[in-house]
């Protein structure tokens, strides 16, 4: 949720509006042909290194007994209070912890304020799943009444829902509530018992936890019906007796993954779902009731799940159905079922599915024109990996606040597999690398932060060798706040594992060509760029922070189960081939942009998707287009709303899946002039993954290659050495173009390691440790590549628009370039606006390099460029050296130029506020055919500030150089025509 949750209210009142929106946008997963097997409850014996800042309840003040006896109430909630809003582990050795009260997330000192005193930051930590037991006393006062439900345990969160103050511990801050390895008991004679109370924010997970009732008894096993709850993850946990084993309603936001659930003995109903997001997975359940009910505007996900409607395993049938969904609002997809004895598999409304194999059923179809289907993405289960003795851990000490980056080195290259990171906040001035032989860095409440040293972009742990088959590295519970930086930079082919980690601020991921896969459980944060395709399986993934889009999938395989997304940007990009599947998510919006792409599919991607969305914004439009912006075959892009209907006074939408065609790398335009001669131009069009030019120097917009008119071949390929899309001249051609040849404006302003804006390439990386200055021939790493917003293609035109803006919004353009035929004409006449869609003014200086060759020749004497100025040169004598003859008809050449010649000459002599200073024509004299070059709209509107001519065996190419300023807000057209003519002879 967003750290200002008030600033957020505020703005929008008098115009707040509510929308429930049930989602089924392509519900897809892939299991085997049968559930797959649950895997054994693990049993780990959860020892810490010593004075590493957990709250031992053993321990003085604490002094709790865990002798089942005496009563250890006060005990453990003094630990809950102490650590409460603090990142802190209250520890439970193993024992049985006799309560006759709630445990509650929640300091009574502070009761009356804006809270009434619950916090969060807390987590509660057993020693042992079977081993660790807190147990309710029996026939306990408060808990026997089954109208009056009370829980034994009750996480919070530190403040309601904006401007409103709830007192019971609900509300959208309840970051970091974490449950870990115990029992939870409800004793026996305890009808109004519920184990536990969940209220859980973006990052907040129970795991291998088992909820169960002495007799049988009790309202619920685990309760997520407060208000604002989630998103939160349930993993491998048990729930055994209760009416109900799971309960969950929307209240505005709630979103919960269950993944590795076991249900037995309930009377009522294993799950119910009313109006809220669950996404299910490897549920076992064992009872006479049904294992799930969903009713209300909720979206539900049941996938890999084996019901049985025996609980005795003797034979005995449930006359139940095993899924009820009841009511119109409700959405369900079931995949991958297994049941046996029940009624019937699944219960929709009035109809029965009898199968007892279900291999997959979705609750409605899409609206015309959107695909139903799925990418059936493999799933791989998240790896796991604990030590039991904690003398084996690494620690680094405790941390100072200021430069902890050498002792955390050394933990790191200790050679041990664990490192064990203390309470508190460790800070690193450089990248932290982790060798192969770390398998898990675990907080014990700890957080990590940079120093200035530690330049924007750059990445605090750097995981580095191991071969594919060494274990991953597993980083669990630690918070961080980047700060610009990424938490991790994956440079190896091992796996990496992040678990329960809270990083607001920068960014979380980014991979390096050949990284291994990666795998996220309940992780919030935003910032992941998948620059190079790798395999990416995600449980309750928050993308909430900044930066756009969220997600950037180059050819990567993603798959989801539960997400959230807030605020108003794009949140995930797919290009190269990219795939991914993301189930039952929250779009959680507000000050959106009409026009933008929730999600963006590119150049033969695919995307499926299914989410519940809620706006807090007024109109007819509370959500923004959820579908998204593809490009077609045609090249053409378009974006698909998904429609919306009258439904709980929401946006309901249906399943649906999107895929984009490959978008082709090139076009040819084609016409004719005023006496029927045929043109042809051919243009290289620009691609991320697979374009002809990928470099850091030249703008990334359509190139023209080649024209053909009248018997003469213009352009064409002029270097020999052609190969590398990201060289800088070996791959550019004809009308390639740049913006700021000495170096961007921003370059010289940036510090070391801070981004920098290049025009028609993105945003830069400007080097740590190198004080050079710029050099258009270094190559400099991209942070963020200018998005391609739309390519729109018609008879005798191509032209694209691109975006691009800093996460401060300092720095930021938007770029449309267009090449298109004149008809009845032999012209060429490209068009460019520059709008400038940062605060800062943005200077630039732009210019066509003209790559010209006519009809084949060399540079040489055949070759004469006419100006529009008699041209002269700051040293003559050495152009002439270079075969550049200059005179009042303007530049000849007085031999052809050998084999890796070069000749050069910066050019004087034009008036640079005329108009028509910059216009030449290029012709050969041998054949006749010429390029005439004019600039129509260049008078008053920006400088002429030089003009160079390069030429290279295989081209001939005048430059002239022009300066533009722009105001934030404004934009500034220009054209250039490029005209074929025959020379008379």
């Amino acid at each position: 949720m967003p750290r200002n949750r008030k600033q957020d209210t505020d703005r929008r009142r008098g115009t707040v509006r509510v929308a429930s929106v049930p989602v089924l946008i392509c519900a897809i997963i892939v299991g085997a042909a049968g559930a797959a097997p649950l895997p054994p409850a693990s049993e780990w014996k959860v020892v810490y290194p010593t004075g590493v800042g957990a709250l031992n309840v053993r321990e003085a003040p604490y002094n709790a007994r865990g002798d089942g006896e005496t009563d250890d109430t006060a005990a453990i909630q003094k630990a809950l209070t102490d650590g409460l809003d603090k990142h802190r582990v209250v520890y439970l050795p193993a024992g049985t912890y006799l309560v006759s009260d709630t445990l509650r997330w929640r300091n009574p000192a502070r009761a009356g304020d804006s809270a009434d005193g619950w916090g969060r930051f807390l987590m509660l930590q057993g020693q042992s799943r079977t081993r660790t037991v807190i147990r309710l006393r029996n026939a306990c006062p408060g808990f026997t009444d089954s109208a009056v439900p009370k829980a034994v345990a009750q996480t919070g969160s530190s403040a309601g829902h904006g401007d409103k103050r709830y007192k019971n511990g609900e509300g959208n801050e309840a970051f970091e509530n974490h449950i870990r390895d115990l029992t939870i008991d409800t004793g026996r004679g305890n009808a109004g018992a519920v184990g536990v109370a969940y209220q859980a924010s973006n990052t907040a997970a129970m795991r291998r936890v088992t909820v169960r009732s002495g007799d049988g008894n009790g309202v619920c096993g685990i309760d997520l019906t407060r208000r604002d709850n989630g998103p939160g993850l349930l993993k491998n946990v048990a729930v055994d007796g209760f009416r109900v084993g799971v309960r969950a309603s929307g209240q505005e936001v709630c979103v919960f993954v269950i993944e590795d659930m076991q249900l037995s003995g309930q009377t009522e109903a294993g799950i119910v779902n009313t109006g809220s997001v669950l996404a299910l997975r490897r549920v076992v359940s064992r009872g006479r009731v049904s294992a799930l009910k969903v009713s209300g505007g909720s979206l539900t996900h049941l996938l890999d799940s084996r019901l049985s409607g025996d609980p005795t395993g003797k034979g005995g049938a449930s006359s139940e159905p095993s899924v009820v969904l009841i009511g119109p609002d409700a959405r369900l997809h079931v995949r991958n079922l297994k049941t046996w004895r029940f009624a019937t598999a699944i219960r929709d409304r009035d109809k029965d599915v009898k199968a007892e194999t279900v291999a997959e059923w979705v609750s409605d179809t899409p609206p015309e024109g959107l695909a139903k289907g799925d990418l059936k993405l493999p799933v791989q289960e998240t790896p796991e990996y604990w030590e039991p003795d904690a003398t084996r851990w690494a620690d680094p000490g405790a941390p100072t606040g200021t430069d902890d980056t050498n002792a955390l080195q050394a933990a790191l290259d200790s050679g041990r597999a664990a490192v064990c990171l203390r309470y508190g906040m460790y800070r690193t001035r450089r990248t932290l690398r982790v060798p192969p032989t770390v398998r898990l860095i675990f907080g014990v409440g700890a957080s990590i932060d940079p120093t200035p040293e530690l330049g924007p972009g750059e990445s605090l742990f750097r995981v580095t060798g191991g071969a594919a088959g060494t274990p991953p590295v597993i980083l669990d519970r630690l918070a961080t706040n980047a700060e610009g930086r990424f938490l991790i930079e994956h440079d190896a082919p091992r796996a990496v594992v992040l678990a329960d980690i809270l990083a607001f601020g920068g960014n979380v991921y980014r991979n390096r060509e050949g990284a291994g896969p990666l795998f996220l459980e309940d992780v919030a944060g935003a910032g992941y760029r998948f620059d190079h395709p790798t395999q990416v399986w995600a449980r309750n993934w928050d993308f909430e922070g900044k930066g756009e889009p969220k997600v950037f999938n180059n050819g990567g395989t993603m798959w989801g189960l539960g997400f959230k997304h807030e605020g108003g940007e794009t949140v995930a990009e797919n290009r190269g081939g990219g795939r991914m599947e993301l189930l039952g998510g929250l779009a959680y919006t507000f000050g959106t942009e009409p026009n933008k792409p929730a999600f963006a599919i590119e150049r033969g991607s695919a995307l499926s998707l299914s989410l519940l969305g809620v706006s807090f914004v007024g109109g007819e439009r509370p959500f923004f287009p959820i579908l998204v912006r593809t490009v077609g075959a045609d090249g053409k892009p378009s974006g698909v709303e998904v429609p919306s209907g009258a439904t709980g006074g929401g946006t309901l939408m249906r399943l649906i899946r999107g895929t984009s065609a490959p978008v082709p790398l090139s076009t040819t335009l084609t016409g004719h002039d005023v006496s029927g001669k045929p043109i042809t131009v051919t243009v290289a069009l620009p691609d991320a993954e697979a374009g002809r030019y990928r470099g850091t120097r030249f703008a990334h917009v359509p190139m023209v290659t080649a024209a053909q008119w009248n018997g003469h071949a213009f352009w064409g390929e002029w270097n020999p050495a052609r190969g590398d899309a990201f060289g800088h001249d070996s791959n550019a051609i004809g009308t390639a173009e740049e913006f700021d040849i000495d170096g961007p404006a921003s370059y010289t302003t940036a510090p070391p390691g801070a981004e920098f804006l290049k025009i028609g390439v993105g945003l830069l990386r400007k080097p740590v440790g190198m004080e050079t200055p710029y050099h258009f021939y270094d190559r400099y790493e991209v942070t963020r590549p200018a998005r391609l917003v739309a390519t729109r293609r018609g008879e005798g035109f191509v032209e694209t628009e691109q975006a691009v803006r800093s996460d401060d919004k300092c720095l930021g353009y938007r770029y449309t370039y267009r090449v298109a035929l004149v008809p009845g004409q032999a012209t060429l006449r490209i068009t460019r606006t520059l709008a400038n869609i940062g605060s800062e003014p943005l200077s630039t200086e732009h210019y066509c390099h003209n790559f010209t060759r006519i009809d084949d020749d060399l540079a040489g004497p055949s070759y004469r460029v006419e100006l529009a100025f008699t041209p002269t040169s700051e040293d003559a004598a050495n152009a002439g050296k270079q075969g550049l003859t200059l005179g009042k008809e303007g530049i000849g050449f007085s031999r052809i130029l050998p084999d890796g010649a070069a000749a050069f000459a910066r050019l004087t002599g034009f008036p640079p506020k005329t108009g028509t200073a910059g216009d030449f024509t290029v012709g050969n004299q041998r054949t006749g055919g010429q390029i005439g070059v004019k600039h129509p709209s260049r008078s008053g509107e920006s400088s002429l500030t030089r003009f160079n001519l390069y030429a290279a065996p295989g081209a001939v190419c005048p430059e002239p150089f022009w300066r533009i300023t722009i105001a934030p807000g404004a934009s500034h057209s220009w054209q250039t025509t490029y005209t074929f003519s025959r020379e008379k002879k």
